[in-house]
């Protein structure tokens, strides 16, 4: 396949997929994303009058219009998986294998439709009340300190114990 000089690739010959970017073909690729139980290769692979897996991945870094387009279909793909892993554990004759298709789908979905499904995290502090600040330098000292086996004062500057040997011990190494 010939690159043309306007960046995209040209076209194949006849029955060749085509390669260049276009608005119609890239809503119908979103809709078929977003309607499907499969990634991206399986949906082009399906169908011959698609692009090939590595032009849509160029469209996606040149068209920020369909990445933009995508990305959302992606998150519909996501939806959708969140409300067939509920389908499949309603619907499951064998608990373990609809428990296995749940959180199958329900994984796909916290990453596709991470805002829905997505794990949660919160910083509170530790009585889990007020604001919560994360000190790093705090955290690295206690645990320096607890690697070091050495209690550090809340009152008193955080210092480690020297490292280097007492005189008259001899050197490791």
């Amino acid at each position: 396949m010939a690159e043309d000089q306007g960046g995209g690739v040209a076209k194949r010959g006849p029955g060749g997929r085509p390669s260049t970017y276009d608005p119609a073909v890239a809503e119908a690729i979103c809709d078929l994303v977003a309607t499907s139980d499969v990634g991206l290769h399986h949906v082009l692979a399906a169908r011959d009058d698609l692009p090939g897996e590595s032009t849509i991945y160029k469209w996606l870094r040149h068209a920020p219009e369909f990445a933009e387009q995508y990305a959302h279909a992606r998150e519909r793909q996501g939806l959708r998986q969140g409300d067939m892993a509920v389908q499949e554990a309603l619907l499951a004759t064998d608990p373990a294998l609809g428990r296995l298709r749940y959180d199958a789908r329900r994984w796909q979905a916290s990453k596709l439709a991470a805002r829905q499904y997505g794990d949660r995290v919160a910083l509170t502090n530790r009585d889990g009340t007020g604001d919560a600040t994360l000190r790093v330098e705090n955290v690295l000292v206690d645990e320096l300190a607890t690697l070091l086996n050495v209690t550090p004062s809340v009152d008193a500057p955080r210092a480690l114990p020297d490292p280097s040997p007492a005189p008259g011990t001899p050197a490791k190494g």
